[in-house]
C-alpha cells in the first residue's frame, strides 16, 4: 500500500509465534519463548510512538542436556528427574534431597556424580547413558 504525504490509512499487520523467535544457542535453533513483548511502531528507531503489548502464550522450550547440564537443568527437563532419580536407585540420594538441591542445583550433573560415588564407593553411572535416555 502506498501513501501519498500526509495521507493516512489503518494497517494490519497480523504476527504469529514465529515472528517472536530468536536464536538459541543452548537449542541449536530458533525459538520463541513465552511472555510479554512489546511491538513497536514508529517512522524510525528513534521514533517509535505507537507500541502494543503481546502475551505469548507457548509452552518453555526443554534446553537439551550435555554433559555441562547443571542439576537444576536435569531437574527441570521433561525427562531429567525421572532419569536423576532412576540413576541414584531407589534409596535417598544427596541429588534429589529437596532440602540440599538449592546449594547443588548450578553444578554439573558430571561432577555431582563423580562426587556421590567417591562418598558412596560405588561406581556412578555414566553421564553418556543419562544423555542416552534423554534422548531417546
Amino acid at each position: 500500500m502506498r501513501l501519498a504525504a500526509g495521507e493516512s490509512a489503518r494497517v494490519v499487520i497480523e504476527l504469529d509465534a514465529r515472528a517472536f523467535r530468536y536464536w538459541s544457542t543452548r537449542h541449536g535453533r530458533w525459538v520463541a519463548e513465552p511472555g510479554e513483548y512489546g511491538v513497536h511502531v514508529g517512522s524510525s528507531s528513534r521514533d517509535l510512538p505507537l507500541e502494543q503489548r503481546v502475551h505469548l502464550d507457548l509452552e518453555v522450550p526443554p534446553i537439551p542436556l550435555t554433559a555441562d547440564s547443571t542439576l537444576a537443568e536435569w531437574l527441570a527437563h521433561p525427562r531429567g528427574q525421572e532419569i536423576v532419580a532412576k540413576a541414584t536407585g531407589e534409596g535417598p540420594s544427596f541429588l534429589t534431597d529437596p532440602a540440599g538441591q538449592p546449594l547443588i542445583a548450578q553444578i554439573p550433573l558430571a561432577t555431582l556424580l563423580s562426587m556421590g560415588a567417591s562418598h558412596t564407593g560405588q561406581l556412578p553411572p555414566s553421564i553418556d547413558d543419562l544423555l542416552r535416555m534423554a534422548d531417546s
